[in-house]
């Protein structure tokens, strides 16, 4: 365990290196956000009701969708078909360490320090603007929501693990990582409930993993427990199961093809 722990202050300080490259990415999801809030409370301003959602609803699902799409895209996992590429992957078949739980804690301190400067960031834009929130009272809720997040974080990591895996059989990562990415931002949620969507839409998202990374726990958020939302975390803990599998099995016969050059 105290491995793992060193790993991730490791992976804080080494982030905190640099410094820039971490501020270019906090800013650009600074600007998502405000271009998100600023449509949402435009749309706001002649009612109070739109596509069944109060402005104070809508408020909520667009703040806390923006933490949960920095749990979800903050990956560390990006850099695994560096080490895929470069082979440095091989190291840790001889090293007493295993790589998925090494990438784990990687990922937690990745998420960890992203999460921390968007709560900042989020505090910053509550006492600036003042906007209306729906705040729970019922501890179930928040029971249930916390295991939607930490579900909904280990489907984004097996996801982006599984495309990381291609450089196993080619160099060319960053295309089906910006489709990814591009995927993530409108089907998972984050711009608008993807309960406006006509109900064919809606039911066929629901099947994907994508709306159990920001859907499904902000909704639950707002809905409270009931039958909907205690199906969404059976979808969500179903598709972990699904994609650790995959991820798995892509390692597995990654590995057995796997080759490189070096010096």
């Amino acid at each position: 365990m105290n491995i793992y722990l060193q790993t991730v202050r490791t992976t804080i300080a080494e982030m905190l290196v640099y410094r820039l490259s971490f501020f270019l990415w906090r800013l650009r999801s600074v600007l998502n956000l405000f271009v998100i809030y600023f449509v949402w409370n435009a749309v706001y301003q002649e009612t109070n009701l739109v596509l069944g959602y109060t402005h104070a609803q809508m408020m909520t699902y667009v703040l806390l969708s923006n933490i949960l799409a920095t749990l979800a895209l903050s990956s560390y996992t990006s850099n695994v078909a560096g080490d895929i590429v470069r082979g440095t992957v091989a190291q840790f078949l001889v090293r007493p360490i295993g790589y998925f739980k090494f990438l784990a804690a990687r990922e937690t301190a990745d998420k960890l320090l992203n999460v921390s400067a968007v709560v900042v960031e989020l505090l910053l834009l509550a006492y600036w603007f003042r906007p209306p929130v729906e705040i729970q009272t019922a501890p179930g809720v928040y029971v249930l929501f916390t295991a939607l997040v930490l579900s909904g974080v280990g489907i984004s990591f097996f996801l982006s693990l599984s495309i990381s895996f291609i450089a196993f059989w080619s160099s060319e990562v960053w295309a089906p990582r910006f489709v990814f990415f591009v995927l993530i931002m409108f089907l998972a949620g984050s711009y608008f409930p993807l309960d406006i969507l006509p109900n064919w839409a809606y039911r066929g998202l629901l099947a994907t993993p994508f709306p159990y990374l920001f859907y499904a726990p902000t909704k639950t958020y707002l809905l409270g427990v009931n039958a909907q939302t205690l199906g969404f975390l059976g979808m969500s803990v179903l598709w972990n199961a699904v994609l650790y599998y995959m991820a798995r099995s892509i390692w597995r016969k990654g590995m057995r093809e796997f080759s490189f050059y070096g010096s």
